[in-house]
């Protein structure tokens, strides 16, 4: 019988909305693993992951004015080494906050406190 590798295996998920600034919210799952943080949609939409090692930021944010449209609730922000910013909306921001930076740790990354 084959192992199952345990990079791979779910640490953690939530519901979420992908919130892009150039396009509406996208809802999907985002799933946490030893080592990436992915978005997987619940349609046909374009997918989006990161190895945890990459990201540089994830803290609780706002929407901001500027970007319009959208609630006013809290939102994952995620920086990676590139510059790029994420923004995920899901139930327990600050929760899933710590999980996040907890793993980013782990897989020798020093997310921002």
């Amino acid at each position: 019988m084959a192992q199952a590798d345990p990079a791979r295996a779910v640490l953690w998920a939530a519901t979420a909305d992908w919130e892009r600034p150039s396009a509406w919210p996208v809802a999907g799952r985002l799933l946490l693993t030893a080592d990436r943080l992915l978005f997987t949609p619940r349609s046909g939409d374009e997918a989006w992951s990161t190895p945890l090692e990459r990201i540089v930021d994830v803290v609780v944010t706002e929407w901001p004015p500027s970007m319009g449209r959208g609630r006013r609730r809290k939102r994952i922000r995620i920086e990676t080494t590139d510059g790029s910013v994420e923004l995920f909306a899901v139930a327990t921001v600050s929760h899933a906050v710590d999980v996040i930076r907890v793993a980013v740790r782990a897989a020798g990354g020093d997310p921002s406190p």
